[in-house]
């Protein structure tokens, strides 16, 4: 355990394999209740499962598991909760192109640091009101102040 004080490198290697393990787990355990609850699990179903990479999501497909009626049916209101995540992301995506466009063609052009705080926001909300704020900005930095 020493080495993890010692290196930052250390730790974050660390974490990262301690993250992955959870995944792996909540893989395991998605299919092993699903097994119990509806049977067998086929290829394809398997295989979607394996394709997870997100700890919320397979945590999600455990409680979705209390309810769901087959394997069809838990794998089919994951899609739906995958759709409406792909949705906020691309609605993320928009706002984000929307502020750095007209932003550039209102107060010219951005730099680096900036770009980075506009690219790193991912609160959908909050990039709606700076679409609304660029209307009265005077700059980028005036845009991008916190007090609104």
């Amino acid at each position: 355990m020493n080495l993890l004080r010692e290196s930052s490198f250390t730790k974050d290697i660390y974490e990262k394999g301690e993250r992955d393990g959870q995944i792996e787990q909540a893989k395991k355990t998605v299919i092993r209740l699903g097994q119990v609850r509806f049977g067998p699990v086929d290829d394809s179903t398997f295989d979607r499962i394996e394709s997870i990479y997100d700890l919320e999501r397979l945590e999600g497909l455990c409680e979705k598991l209390l309810h769901a009626t087959s394997w069809a049916d838990l794998m089919t209101e994951f899609s739906k909760h995958i759709y409406e995540e792909g949705e906020r992301r691309g609605g993320i995506a928009v706002a984000k192109k929307i502020v750095i466009d007209l932003g550039q063609a209102r107060f010219g052009r951005l730099n680096k640091a900036t770009r980075a705080k506009i690219e790193s926001l991912d609160d959908l909300e909050r990039l709606e009101a700076l679409c609304v704020k660029l209307l009265n900005a005077a700059n980028w930095t005036d845009l991008l102040s916190e007090s609104e």
